[in-house]
């Protein structure tokens, strides 16, 4: 979705790590190969701990790695980038530094030709949930980590200690997150790249838990993204329209004057009317090797989700068992029927007013109250 500008159901390669495509279908085509067709020069970053900075990894689910130079991260497809870059990581676990000087100068970056525009990925995989450790560890050395006592236990989960300390390290992870990024302004700005280099920051998916990776609701597809552009994006603006992932390929491709494949579904963030966007699409289909199929609309207020095999229980397969598992909710006798609804079977819709449950608790899909704005 996000280097293809496609809703993945669009270009049939929708299953979580999966590989049922070898190249996009016609009429379709990657942000990187469409800059590089205008004369930017593209590179994958990456160095050589994942949990700080950049892991270079794709995971497209589509491109034939056979002709990759390098095999960064499992799953990957680096090669619909030109370049691999690997940058310098010093210094301890607890306080690390990702040396900015490297990350934008020396290694692949000297075959870049003089004035050549760039495009540069960096899959940062410290705010992943093998980061909360080490962003854990990061954020006691540097006075900022989060006390279990102070977060706020969303209405679906247990009020417990494992919980609150799972929440509390997911949020020092996101402010190691942080301060990766700073270092990455640093590099551009030690490149001179800084102020006519349009940075996106954006996540691909919520935490590691039920209700988050993988699901429909919000916590697992309502992300944060941030456009930085001096000069052309105000400082402090906020986008109140809807906008999705697939819209970040066409507003690079838009900026860098390249040519957008003709089947590209995303908007340009930055120049088209996103106000004539009323809804926008989100799926979940396989998940290890169990097939399943849901599908949300979302608009302003109202979100319906369709689950087309409700039979199924919510979690499933080897990959949601292990990383999904509630945990200290499965054996607990005096759950809320909010936070045992995820431990049965699905319903076959689900419809919420996202303006007054956040958290998409109350299904109102039974409610003749809101039986037009259902249909």
């Amino acid at each position: 979705a996000l280097l293809s500008g496609n809703y993945v159901t669009t270009i049939g390669a929708p299953h979580h790590r999966s590989h049922y495509i070898e190249n996009l279908p016609e009429g379709h085509g990657s942000l990187p190969e469409a800059l590089a067709d205008a004369g930017y020069f593209t590179v994958n970053v990456s160095n050589g701990d994942i949990r700080w900075g950049a892991s270079g990894k794709t995971d497209l689910n589509f491109a034939n790695d056979t002709h990759s130079t390098k095999s960064l991260a499992k799953g990957s497809d680096p090669h619909i980038f030109q370049h691999i870059h690997d940058f310098t990581f010093v210094g301890p676990a607890a306080s690390p530094s990702c040396d900015p000087a490297t990350m934008f100068m020396g290694g692949a970056w000297t075959n870049r030709l003089p004035g050549q525009p760039f495009f540069a990925y960096l899959n940062i995989e410290t705010g992943k949930k093998h980061g909360f450790g080490t962003g854990t560890t990061w954020a006691n050395a540097n006075g900022v980590a989060v006390d279990p006592a102070d977060v706020t236990i969303p209405p679906y989960l247990e009020d417990s200690a494992d919980w609150r300390d799972w929440i509390a390290q997911s949020l020092n992870a996101v402010s190691c997150t942080d301060f990766v990024v700073g270092k990455f302004l640093e590099g551009l700005d030690l490149g001179g790249e800084a102020d006519n280099t349009i940075v996106i920051l954006a996540s691909d998916h919520g935490r590691a838990t039920m209700r988050h990776k993988q699901w429909l609701y919000e916590t697992g597809i309502h992300v944060p993204m941030i456009i930085r552009w001096p000069g052309n994006v105000a400082a402090g603006s906020v986008e109140t329209n809807l906008t999705s992932i697939i819209d970040i390929a066409t507003t690079c491709i838009s900026a860098g004057d390249a040519v957008r494949p003709p089947m590209m579904e995303g908007m340009d963030l930055l120049n088209d009317d996103l106000s004539l966007r009323t809804q926008v699409l989100a799926s979940r289909d396989g998940v290890d090797g169990i097939f399943d199929r849901s599908r949300t609309v979302i608009g302003q207020r109202f979100k319906y989700i369709r689950h087309f095999y409700p039979e199924l229980p919510f979690i499933n397969g080897n990959y949601a068992n292990s990383v999904l598992d509630p945990r200290s909710m499965v054996d607990s006798t005096t759950l809320t029927p909010e936070q045992s609804y995820f431990l049965g079977t699905k319903v076959a819709e689900e419809f919420y007013d996202l303006s007054t449950d956040p958290f998409e608790v109350v299904n109102l899909a039974s409610n003749a109250t809101y039986a037009a704005e259902l249909e």
